[in-house]
């Protein structure tokens, strides 16, 4: 039985007002080693499975990477570098 996966990485954004799930920006071709650059990751989740908070800063170096811009409005939204897995 092969159980391979793929890891997805993704900015998603939140309601500050009601923490519903708004969107997501998934990071296809971002390297691990930019966005430890970017967060800090902790040492005992080298695959980033928690979620990180995502301030200005760091969504301004994504933007530079990414087609398809992040528009950040943090009085109404919250920010997340969010790892998930996929078949």
């Amino acid at each position: 039985m092969n159980h391979e996966y793929k890891l997805i990485r993704a900015v998603t954004i939140y309601s500050n007002s009601t923490e519903k799930f708004i969107r997501e920006y998934i990071l296809e071709e971002i390297s691990d080693e930019f966005l430890l650059t970017i967060v800090a990751g902790k040492e005992d989740d080298p695959l980033l499975f928690d979620p990180y908070p995502l301030d200005e800063k760091a969504i301004d170096e994504l933007n530079n990477l990414l087609e398809n811009k992040i528009s950040f409005e943090p009085d109404l939204f919250a920010y997340f570098l969010e790892t998930y897995s996929a078949k």
